[in-house]
C-alpha cells in the first residue's frame, strides 16, 4: 500500500504541471484574442470594419470589438490636415519659366468614400493638385501669376474639390507659398519697377508744379485787387530771407515797390540828393 501511494504522488504532480501549462496557454491565447478584438478610436477618428473582406459597419469614437482573424478595421483621421503640394516647374502663357508650390488644407467628410473609392487618398490628391497647379499657371501671364495669387488659389481649390468630393474629402483652403522666377527676370523686373517709380515721381512733381502755378495765379489775382498787395508781399519776402546773416541783400526799386509806401507805413524815406 505504501508503494502505491508513493507512485501516485508523482502522477498528481505531473498532472498539476500539465494543467498549469494548459491554463497559462489558454490565458495567453485569451489575451491575444482580446488584444486583436478590443480597439479604441480617438475623438477625431472613425473606423470602417470589414468582415471576411466585405464592408460590415462604421464605428465612431470610443471602444469597440472585432472578431479576430475574421474582421479587420481601417481607421481614418477626420481632422483638417495640411497637404504640401511640391514645387512645380511650368511655363507661363508669355513663355516665362516659373516654379510654384502651394499648401492645401483637406478634411475627410465621408470615410466610406475615402476608403472604397480611392486606393491611396493623399497620393491621389497630391498628384491631381500638382497637375492642376501647373495647368492654371500655364494659362496665365507672368504679371497675372505674381499679382493674382488669390485667383490662382481659388481656381485650384474649386478644381480639386470637384474631384475630391467623389473621394469623400473637402478642400477647405488652398494657398500659394512661393513663386520662383529666373534671376535674369528678377533683375529686369527690378529695373522696370525702378523706372516706373521714377516716372511716377516726375509725374507727381509736374502735377505739384501745375497746382502751385494755379495757386500763384489765384494769389496774384488777389494781390492785384489790393492797393499795396505786391509791396507787402515784397516786404514779407525780404523779412524771410534776412534771417540768414550770410546773405547779402541788394534792393532795386521796382514798379510794384513804391518808396512812398514806406512813408505811409511810418518809415523814414531819405530825400534824394540834388
Amino acid at each position: 500500500m505504501g508503494a502505491r501511494r508513493d507512485e501516485a504522488k508523482p502522477e498528481n504532480g505531473e498532472r498539476m504541471v500539465i494543467e498549469l501549462i494548459i491554463g497559462v496557454a489558454l490565458a495567453i491565447i485569451t489575451l491575444v484574442i482580446l488584444s486583436r478584438s478590443l480597439r479604441i478610436n480617438s475623438e477625431w477618428n472613425q473606423a470602417m470594419v470589414f468582415r471576411l473582406g466585405k464592408y460590415n459597419r462604421t464605428v465612431g469614437p470610443g471602444m469597440y470589438f472585432t472578431y479576430p482573424f475574421v474582421e479587420n478595421a481601417i481607421v481614418r483621421d477626420m481632422r483638417t490636415t495640411p497637404m504640401d503640394i511640391r514645387e512645380q516647374a511650368t511655363i507661363t502663357k508669355d513663355n516665362v519659366p516659373v516654379r510654384v508650390d502651394a499648401v492645401a488644407f483637406i478634411r475627410i467628410i465621408d470615410i466610406n468614400k475615402s476608403v472604397l473609392n480611392i486606393r491611396d487618398l493623399h497620393q491621389a490628391l497630391n498628384s491631381f493638385s500638382q497637375v492642376t497647379l501647373r495647368n492654371i499657371v500655364g494659362e496665365m501671364d507672368l504679371d497675372d501669376v505674381l499679382s493674382r495669387r488669390e485667383v490662382i488659389a481659388t481656381r485650384m481649390r474649386e478644381a480639386v474639390d470637384e474631384v475630391a468630393e467623389k473621394w469623400g474629402v473637402d478642400i477647405e483652403r488652398v494657398e500659394l507659398q512661393n513663386i520662383g522666377i529666373p534671376e535674369s527676370m528678377q533683375r529686369a523686373m527690378a529695373q522696370q519697377a525702378e523706372a516706373e517709380r521714377e516716372a511716377r515721381g516726375v509725374l507727381i512733381k509736374s502735377q505739384a508744379e501745375e497746382k502751385a502755378s494755379e495757386n500763384y495765379q489765384k494769389a496774384s489775382a488777389h494781390l492785384e485787387k489790393s492797393k499795396y498787395g505786391f509791396a507787402l508781399r515784397q516786404l514779407q519776402t525780404i523779412s524771410d530771407i534776412s534771417h540768414d546773416q550770410s546773405n547779402t541783400i541788394i534792393l532795386f526799386p521796382t514798379e510794384g515797390f513804391n518808396p512812398s509806401l514806406l512813408g505811409t507805413l511810418g518809415a523814414k524815406v531819405p530825400e534824394p540828393r540834388r
